[in-house]
């Protein structure tokens, strides 16, 4: 073997360990997870008004696409090789959509695509979102959110509708998915939360 080759078996090594790393030249893939949440509640009685449910923001803090874990005091980390399959807001919106909807509290349950005229629209923001891990012997999952509640007339009322909830559910499985199935727990509660909210702000609004 020329030094031409050897030179050139040396360059593939170092690229092979820094592609493959400690991984025992195995690429680790990335496993990715959804927010949906499901209604197994009955049906209410409509309240007859129709709602537009916006896309929910999320604090820069907790919006990235990877799981995000509580360590230890102020100690937070990221896992790299689990991560949300879309958007987390958007996950959010379409999940609360669909529980509104199979609630039949309102007549029409649209999203922010939606130019149709309606009576309230529904702001949500995700505060917090994350695996407290720094109990190793008793994981939970932390779910902040807010919702403010607008009609027509609301902002020069000066009644606009606020709440804030926070969930936290114990993680029964030490994993990504047991994380994953935390959070829908806590979403879940939440929403039903937040529908008896809604509940007695429309039927307060109507005559």
């Amino acid at each position: 073997m020329n030094r031409l080759s050897i030179i050139f078996c040396i360059v593939v090594c170092y690229l092979s360990l820094g592609l493959f790393g400690c991984s025992g030249g195995q690429v680790v893939p990335n496993e990715y997870y959804m927010i949906d949440v499901n209604r197994n509640a009955e049906t209410l009685k409509s309240s007859h008004k129709s709602i537009k449910v916006l896309d929910m923001s999320v604090s820069r803090v907790f919006d990235g696409s990877n799981l995000i874990y509580k360590v230890g005091d102020n100690r937070f980390e990221k896992d790299y090789y689990h991560k949300y399959f879309a958007e987390i807001g958007a996950m959010a919106s379409k999940s609360l959509v669909k529980w509104l909807s199979d609630s039949s509290l309102f007549v029409a349950v649209l999203d922010s695509h939606s130019l149709a005229d309606v009576d309230c629209t529904l702001e949500g923001h995700i505060v917090e979102l994350y695996g407290d891990f720094s109990d190793k012997k008793s994981p939970k999952a932390v779910v902040s959110m807010q919702f403010v509640l607008l009609d027509s007339l609301a902002r020069s009322r000066g009644d606009l509708q606020e709440w804030k909830y926070t969930q936290i559910v114990n993680v029964t499985n030490r994993s990504p998915e047991g994380l994953i199935d935390a959070y829908n727990k806590a979403f879940a509660q939440i929403f039903s939360s937040l529908e008896s909210d809604l509940m007695q702000a429309v039927s307060k609004k109507n005559p």
